[in-house]
């Protein structure tokens, strides 16, 4: 079940990555690229980062969305909030350049990043928060290697810049993640339901 709420919600978030594109894949009126404007093609190497960079922006996403119901620890909480914020942002930049340089729009995930939603949906309290951290070290110590190389090798200026932009981003974020104290023999009480809480108005949720 909660694999396919996973799936369900990842869909919306994917499409960030060309939500400039109608469903013919041409770029929309009022996407920031002028109505006939010729697509600037990419290099097979930078639509590889860009499309790289959408996946992980939208497998973020959806985590920040995971920690919000599978931990009660608030620094998990919190971090995850801002990198899904800060996502969330670098999706509707990299939508346009999707657009603007012909990529084409992603529409579901690779096995890898989707295996990784699929393992923290299957997690709560500590045990979440221990493999929420593992995530985050593992993953952003491959972006940022990612993005340092399209920052100084790429041939795109456009998408050069955009690794430029967001590395401090994916930086601090790492630091962030290798700071955090997790317990992983930590359980979290379940998240009462609304039925709960119309039948004792005492219960709250979080």
């Amino acid at each position: 079940m909660k694999r396919a709420f996973v799936l369900l919600t990842l869909a919306s978030s994917l499409v960030g990555c060309a939500t400039d594109r109608d469903a013919t894949g041409r770029p929309e009126s009022g996407s920031g690229v002028a109505t006939g404007a010729a697509v600037q093609p990419v290099s097979a190497q930078d639509a590889s980062f860009a499309r790289e960079a959408c996946q992980a922006g939208a497998t973020e996403v959806e985590i920040g969305k995971l920690a919000a119901r599978n931990t009660s620890d608030r620094e998990v909480r919190a971090l995850a909030r801002k990198i899904s914020e800060d996502h969330a942002d670098a999706d509707k930049e990299l939508g346009k350049l999707f657009a603007r340089k012909g990529v084409p729009p992603e529409s579901e995930l690779s096995p890898n990043f989707q295996r990784s939603l699929d393992h923290l949906a299957s997690l709560t309290g500590g045990q979440f928060d221990q493999a929420f951290k593992q995530h985050v070290i593992e993953d952003y110590e491959r972006a940022i290697a990612s993005f340092e190389q399209q920052a100084q090798h790429g041939t795109d200026p456009d998408l050069r810049a955009f690794a430029q932009s967001h590395l401090p981003h994916l930086r601090e974020h790492l630091a962030a993640a290798q700071r955090l104290q997790v317990d992983p023999n930590r359980r979290d009480k379940p998240e009462p339901t609304a039925a709960d809480v119309l039948a004792n108005p005492a219960v709250r949720i979080r």
